[in-house]
């Protein structure tokens, strides 16, 4: 009975927890049981004798002769000459406070330096124009993207209650971020901003009116725009951050005439520090997933590829088989998708497409045998409603 009422038997606790489903964070669960087991055998397994010297018939044994009995298996004050007090230790008590310093440095910061682990997630959406907090709250996705604001100004922006509501509800929630090129309705826009004024901004985007190409690299860009971008999101409360607009990359190769390379290696190192500032701030579980650019896999050198892994937690994929640029194009993504499966990555696809083609959709999803989820987004691109599927 002692056994049992002492918590001495750990490996039923273990094995039950090794075979929990990955969707319920079986790695807290499984550190948390470690940590119980640790502490019933180191601590409670010394109680045994007392619980045996206590229990029924056992009887209490007095001290032979006339003198004191031996102190109580606890600490006691006692006043020293100076006046100070001294704590009396018993050898039992010593015992359990050496075995009470074992399990606290055996036990796992449980969230302290854990990266986000996204492979629970069945489903996600992105909602980015007027997206509505109630709705999203009581919907079914678990992986919920936003814009920082409701309308895209500092007004509209959502409050930690906000952000909050979302996640009481078991939403993972991230805030949305173009990091490749500027927005002229953003809060960090200024009125007399236009190409090569101040000297980051690029071009205009002739298919995206009020979208400028930046030199992602600068100093500028990122005390100008990110960093107090990210200091809103943060402040907001989010879980992470869905990253648009890394593909811009290429266009500085391809209309800028910069090695490849070195565009990739620059986005590469944006990305690291975004994540790198975010974590230092919100704890190392924080998201950081981009979209789209899958061949900065190729084009990011060794060493970029390897710190570009180690800094995401997910990756977003657009339109890759719908609305394609071809089938090779489409082939190639697909084989870096598989490359990010294969490092541990969630991958989260949207199409744009008529629910006539939700069926095929998902079809192609499951053919593909990767960690990937999908949202049917409406096919006018606009991401201005939540899609049910």
């Amino acid at each position: 009975m002692s056994l049992f009422a002492l918590g001495l038997r750990g490996g039923i606790s273990v094995a039950m927890a090794l075979s929990l489903p990955k969707e319920v964070s079986r790695s807290v669960v499984l550190a948390l049981t470690y940590a119980v087991v640790v502490f019933s055998v180191l601590v409670q397994g010394l109680t045994v004798g007392r619980v045996t010297r206590r229990a029924p018939g056992a009887g209490v044994r007095e001290p032979l002769g006339p003198g004191p009995r031996s102190p109580p298996a606890f600490c006691f004050p006692q006043l020293l000459a100076s006046g100070e007090l001294a704590v009396i230790e018993s050898s039992e008590e010593r015992t359990m406070r050496r075995a009470l310093m074992v399990v606290a440095l055996c036990l796992p910061a449980v969230g302290a330096g854990q990266r986000a682990d996204l492979s629970w997630a069945g489903s996600w959406c992105i909602w980015l124009q007027a997206p509505s907090i109630d709705a999203l709250a009581q919907s079914p996705y678990d992986v919920v993207v936003i814009d920082y604001s409701h309308d895209g100004s500092a007004a509209g922006e959502f409050s930690h209650d906000d952000i909050a509501r979302l996640r009481a509800a078991g939403k993972t929630v991230l805030a949305y971020l173009s990091i490749g090129e500027a927005e002229d309705y953003r809060f960090y826009w200024k009125a007399s901003w236009e190409p090569g004024s101040p000297a980051f901004i690029g071009e205009e985007n002739p298919d995206w009116p009020g979208n400028y190409a930046v030199k992602y690299w600068t100093s500028g860009w990122w005390s100008k725009a990110i960093e107090p971008y990210l200091d809103r999101i943060l402040a907001a409360g989010f879980d992470g951050v869905y990253l648009d607009r890394v593909d811009a990359y290429w266009w500085w190769y391809d209309v800028g005439g910069i090695s490849y390379r070195t565009c990739a290696n620059r986005m590469v190192t944006l990305v690291e520090r975004i994540a790198s500032y975010a974590r230092e701030r919100a704890g190392d579980g924080f998201v950081v997933c981009p979209q789209n650019g899958e061949g900065i896999l190729d084009d990011a050198g060794a060493a970029y590829r390897a710190r570009w892994l180690a800094a995401i937690d997910a990756v977003g994929a657009e339109s890759v088989f719908f609305n394609i640029w071809s089938e090779e194009d489409r082939d190639y993504r697909l084989s870096k998708l598989a490359e990010y499966d294969a490092a541990g990555k969630k991958i989260l696809s949207i199409e744009c497409i008529d629910e006539a083609d939700w069926g095929e959709y998902f079809g192609l999803i499951d053919a593909t045998g990767l960690d990937m989820i999908g949202y049917p987004a409406a096919a006018d691109m606009l991401l201005d409603e939540l899609i049910l599927y």
